[in-house]
């Protein structure tokens, strides 16, 4: 049934493509890490906030599909954000980690949130996309 031989040749100028677009990001990655550590001053918490937005991001762009979770997850994570910068800038010498634990937990809970609220199409009828 599938007969299709691929060789090694033909990966090479996808491999390439793609480490040249992988490496074009470092430079912009570091830049916002050092950014974010002259901002908040905190090397420890400016890399956890870091850590947090991208794999925000990254569930955003993977989870995200149905017309609610485009509509309502990028608010609630932008008011949630808020709130803790809020929080961080008008107590400077407070709770910084348990500011950031709870925003961390909240975000984790909108999460789970989205996932088991708005399940994704493929979950629901998987032989729409396995044609």
């Amino acid at each position: 049934r599938f007969h299709h031989r691929q060789t090694p040749g033909e990966f090479s100028p996808l491999l390439l493509s793609h480490s040249i677009d992988t490496v074009a990001f470092i430079p912009v990655t570091v830049g916002v890490l050092m950014f974010l550590f002259d901002f908040f001053s905190d090397t420890t918490l400016a890399f956890m906030i870091f850590s947090l937005v991208w794999a925000s991001e990254i569930f955003f762009t993977l989870r995200a599909r149905p017309v609610p979770s485009l509509y309502l997850f990028p608010r609630l994570y932008l008011a949630m954000f808020l709130l803790f910068l809020i929080y961080l800038f008008s107590f400077p010498l407070g709770f910084l980690y348990v500011a950031f634990s709870s925003w961390f937990s909240a975000v984790v809970a909108l999460t789970l949130h989205f996932c088991a609220r708005f399940p994704l199409l493929e979950r629901r009828a998987p032989e729409v996309w396995l044609m």
